[in-house]
């Protein structure tokens, strides 16, 4: 099993982000994902630029804000917000933008879902397209049922037939969602363009709150079977960076030991990938 490139997001206003940066890459964390900027204003974007030129890290992923389909009469200020999402990657050098699938103002058919999300990407992906961004979409937890399943992900994407829009796999999703991360994987396959990779205690109820059970524990902290998933990146053929997401410690918004985090996902990630190989 050859190694894999690896990568995470972090905040992008931490005060300390070109030390923080410099850091992970260091430890072989060259590849970074950023996400929580919303509109910022032209300073925090060339306080970002500066921090990356300087660390000489990768920006491999921008995680967008909005959903693909708009309430009634916001359809304009949606494709605002995403054309600042993909303006930003296009700023930070950024390969991928990853937007949610299946975010709905209100329960929808699903034909309906998967032509309203089609029609804005119809109109966003050439724009991401000239500025050499792919565009991911990725499952969601539960307790959004019309993005959770990989299946659906994946029939959307083969009718949409975009080149360069793809799958982001959120392990901790799918997990929540009683969905077998390795064979997710497995899925997804030949879609799969980038990961967020986390872990937390399983299937939840639809009902249960959201930050009460996507606790984006380290690898290993959890109950996902990594080896198993390590494997499956592995033998499809996965040669994008993998990227962990929001990694921490302790339960949801308690801990953001960054440093901490990252050197436990590390040690653990080369202690799976050993045990893949038995």
């Amino acid at each position: 099993m050859g190694p894999f490139q690896l990568g995470c997001y972090i905040d992008p206003r931490d005060p300390r982000l070109a030390a923080r940066l410099a850091w992970l890459r260091e430890r072989g964390m060259g590849h970074i994902g950023f996400d929580g900027m919303g509109r910022e204003d032209q300073a925090a974007r060339e306080y970002v630029k500066a921090a990356v030129a300087s660390s000489g890290v990768t920006v491999q992923a921008v995680h967008g804000e909005p959903g693909l389909v708009a309430a009634e009469g916001e359809e304009e200020a949606l494709r605002a917000q995403h054309r600042h999402v993909v303006e930003r990657a296009a700023a930070f050098g950024a390969r991928v933008v990853v937007l949610h699938f299946g975010i709905l103002p209100r329960p929808l058919p699903r034909d309906e879902h998967f032509g309203r999300s089609a029609d804005l990407l119809h109109w966003l992906a050439p724009q991401a397209a000239a500025e050499g961004v792919v565009i991911a979409l990725e499952n969601l937890p539960p307790q959004y049922p019309a993005g959770c399943r990989i299946e659906d992900i994946i029939s959307f994407l083969e009718l949409l037939a975009l080149p360069n829009v793809r799958c982001c796999l959120d392990s901790g999703h799918a997990h929540l969602a009683g969905i077998d991360v390795a064979g997710a994987v497995w899925q997804a396959a030949g879609w799969l363009y980038t990961t967020h990779l986390h872990d937390n205690c399983g299937a939840c109820a639809a009902e249960a709150q959201v930050a009460d059970v996507d606790r984006h524990l380290a690898p290993g902290l959890g109950t996902i079977h990594w080896p198993e998933v390590l494997r499956a990146l592995d033998e499809v053929g996965f040669v994008e960076p993998v990227m962990f997401e929001g990694i921490r410690t302790t339960r949801h918004g308690q801990d953001l030991d960054v440093e901490r985090a990252t050197e436990i996902t590390l040690a653990n990630w080369e202690a799976f990938g050993r045990i893949a190989q038995w």
